[in-house]
């Protein structure tokens, strides 16, 4: 009978051990989840400040990039007048030499031409 009464004693600070034992792995579990939360939500800022970043560095060097393509057709628009305009005054001179030698020959006058 003496061990009935020592096994009431250990049985209750067994259940009493496991018990707090139990609370502690479910505080420590708890713990480690708000730890991965918390690590899930640090990276998702860094995330989105790495992108707003990126964002920034990518409207500058877009602007640069807009800005010398801007350049580059004036330049190419400025190049294409010069040769439409250069071609066009070659039309009218032509037009106009034939039309002076019409009216010279009309006169009955020639046009001296030499051949280069």
């Amino acid at each position: 009978m003496a061990l009935a009464l020592e096994n009431k004693p250990i049985s209750k600070s067994l259940q009493y051990n496991v018990a707090k034992q139990a609370a502690r792995i479910s505080n420590d579990e708890a713990l480690a989840a708000r730890n991965a939360d918390a690590a899930l939500q640090e990276k998702a800022l860094m995330r989105s400040n790495w992108m707003e970043q990126l964002d920034g560095l990518g409207a500058d060097k877009r602007a640069r990039k807009d800005g010398l393509m801007a350049r580059e057709e004036a330049s190419l628009a400025k190049e294409a007048l010069v040769i439409v305009r250069r071609e066009q005054l070659k039309q009218q001179l032509e037009a106009e030499s034939a039309l002076y030698r019409q009216q010279l020959a009309q006169m009955g006058k020639a046009v001296y031409a030499t051949r280069i």
